[in-house]
């Protein structure tokens, strides 16, 4: 969900409901892959007809880049208390 461009984010809620967003720990994976990538997981429902948007689907579409990382992430981790994004405990 890092990518400069809306476009796809935007076509997503356009026709689906943005039910959850999570953000997993760069470590999740790092067991059985045996690499640290960073990984999000997008919950949608359809919803044909769809008329407007949400707070959090609009959120959702918007790009910021964090000032100290200078990386390029959606707003919805940083803006919205209902979308998780929190570091794996070992």
């Amino acid at each position: 969900m890092n990518a400069a461009s809306p476009f796809v984010r935007m076509e997503l809620v356009k026709q689906a409901d943005l039910v959850a967003a999570l953000r997993l720990p760069n470590n999740t994976f790092s067991d059985n892959a045996g690499t640290d990538v960073g990984s999000d997981l997008i919950i949608l429902q359809k919803h044909t007809g769809k008329k407007s948007l949400s707070v959090d689907e609009e959120f959702f579409i918007q790009s910021v880049v964090d000032r100290g990382t200078k990386v390029r992430a959606t707003s919805i981790f940083r803006l919205s208390r209902r979308m998780l994004s929190a570091p794996m405990q070992r």
